[in-house]
């Protein structure tokens, strides 16, 4: 178990490196470190990466498990994203304006992108354009949704 969580926390503190990197370009880019329509500032949009990925990390690790199935990969990819996604959004406002629950909708990409990767690793790697195209076409509904509703 211990060894999954180790897992679990590299792969997430690398993505949040990974983003940290890029929110401290677009800081330097605009040279301010304030973020006033999030109302942060890089440094806490950092640790708030950093913090994220350690409870991430953490869940996605201990159920790592559930990636013997495929369906299982897609649940921990969603989880994990899910996850990551309420952090950010409570560190941003205390989701004082949005229900603690839309994160769920962009970790759903976190699904899609852990069955690619396991794909990845299984040698599949030939590109389902059907697929593609569903993925796509639910993205745009649910972007135009979450936009008419005010969430973004």
């Amino acid at each position: 178990m211990l060894q999954n969580i180790r897992w679990g926390l590299r792969w997430s503190l690398w993505f949040a490196t990974a983003f940290s990197a890029w929110v401290v370009v677009l800081s330097l880019a605009r040279r301010s470190v304030d973020w006033p329509e999030y109302g942060m500032t890089t440094w806490s949009i950092v640790g708030g990466y950093y913090l994220a990925a350690g409870i991430a990390g953490s869940v996605v690790g201990a159920l790592r498990p559930m990636t013997r199935w495929r369906l299982g990969t897609f649940f921990l990819g969603w989880i994990g994203g899910t996850l990551v996604y309420t952090a950010i959004g409570f560190l941003m406002d205390g989701l004082k304006d949005v229900p603690w629950w839309i994160g769920a909708i962009p970790g759903l990409a976190f699904g899609g992108l852990a069955l690619v990767m396991e794909d990845r690793d299984q040698g599949h790697t030939e590109a389902n354009w059907r697929f593609i195209a569903v993925v796509v076409a639910i993205g745009a509904v649910l972007a135009v949704w979450m936009k008419l509703l005010g969430w973004w």
